[in-house]
């Protein structure tokens, strides 16, 4: 038997042990295609990380092999990009920097807004070797609902870097979060 109940309002009872709850009986499922979550919903969470040692001598960003795709489901929706890993300035006076690109490293749209040329994370060392935390934290608005990938890119002013250090983990994670 087929029908249709129509409610503005479903409520639960106010008191007893299921107080303020709606409960669909095991084996029953509610369908609820029409609801949009509220702004701010983490959606789904990707995630990649290494381990491999990646050392960069060339004042050019070059993929350092950390990088995830994830698929939003609303071109209103954003992607909020972590990364975090340890870098190696093994150099005085030089610096190892690392961005995160849009679509690669190769031909994507480095992220990094600032009109400095410092990227996302840096470590400098005016000193000698120096090893510190890169973290970056960045809320993207891709304006796509397609796979987009994201990866780290790194570079160094002058002499060479290491990203991540003695095989280190680091790692990227991307958090589709609603619009």
């Amino acid at each position: 038997m087929a029908g249709t109940l129509v409610v503005q309002t479903l409520q639960g009872p106010t008191s007893g042990a299921n107080a303020n709850k709606v409960i669909i009986p095991s084996g029953q499922t509610l369908d609820i295609d029409a609801w949009t979550p509220p702004a701010g919903t983490v959606l789904q969470v990707v995630q990649d990380s290494s381990t491999t040692t990646f050392t960069q001598a060339s004042s050019n960003y070059a993929a350092n092999g950390l990088s995830a795709t994830i698929t939003p489901s609303s071109t209103s929706n954003k992607i909020l990009i972590l990364v975090s890993g340890a870098m190696y300035m093994q150099n005085a006076n030089h610096h190892v920097i690392a961005t995160v690109f849009r679509g690669g490293v190769s031909s994507g749209t480095d992220l990094n807004t600032a009109s400095s040329n410092y990227g996302m994370s840096e470590v400098y060392s005016s000193g000698g070797a120096i090893i510190a935390n890169a973290s970056i934290s960045y809320l993207d608005s891709p304006a796509t609902d397609v796979a987009v990938t994201y990866e780290v890119g790194v570079k160094v002013t002058n002499g060479g870097g290491v990203f991540p250090v003695n095989n280190g983990l680091c790692s990227i994670t991307l958090m589709e979060i609603a619009g």
